[in-house]
């Protein structure tokens, strides 16, 4: 599997610049069973109103020669939802479940915004 991970301001479109560094970004490549932890950067941290989208692609880097993919979108905040998330990609075409879980001090709560993209 190959994730796709990228912070950015809510809201806001990306610069072209910005738009230029997301599709030269290099995914990190998932083999089956395997687990990563993505961490927030400090902007993240410190700014109200950032998301942090995920997308993965099976079978293939790229959409044309994939098999499956999808993605998901978290706004980040210190108001509402959750503290972490497990996301679980199952077999199948854009098939995924999250799973609550809450592990030591929250400094920014996930806020679910999109999904399948």
């Amino acid at each position: 599997m190959y994730l796709y991970i990228n912070e950015s301001v809510y809201g806001i479109e990306p610069t072209p610049e910005e738009v230029d560094e997301i599709i030269r970004d290099r995914p990190d490549i998932i083999e089956s069973g395997e687990e990563v932890r993505i961490k927030s950067s400090f902007s993240s941290i410190i700014m109200d109103n950032y998301e942090l989208s995920i997308g993965w692609s099976t079978g293939g880097r790229f959409e044309y020669n994939s098999n499956g993919g999808g993605g998901v979108g978290f706004r980040l905040s210190s108001k509402s939802n959750i503290c972490s998330a497990k996301l679980i990609i199952q077999p199948g075409y854009n098939h995924f479940k999250m799973v609550d879980q809450d592990q030591g001090i929250c400094l920014k709560k996930l806020s679910f915004i999109k999904g399948n993209h």
